[in-house]
C-alpha cells in the first residue's frame, strides 16, 4: 500500500474514535443532572460511567 494512505487511513481512525469517545463521555455527561450534586456524588457518578464503559469492552 502507498504510505501516504496508510497515513491517511490512520488518521481518519484515529479521528473516528475520538469522535464515538466524546459522543459517549458527553452522552453519559448528560444523563447527569449535574445541579442537584455535590463534587462527591458527581465524581462517583463519573466512576459509575466509567466503570460501566469498561465492561462492555
Amino acid at each position: 500500500m502507498n504510505r501516504h494512505l496508510v497515513s491517511v487511513l490512520w488518521k481518519r481512525s484515529i479521528e473516528a474514535v475520538l469522535l464515538i469517545v466524546t459522543m459517549k463521555f458527553f452522552n453519559n455527561f448528560n444523563k447527569l443532572d449535574v445541579g442537584t450534586y455535590t463534587k462527591h456524588n458527581f465524581t462517583n457518578e463519573l466512576r459509575k460511567c466509567n466503570s460501566s464503559h469498561k465492561s462492555s469492552l
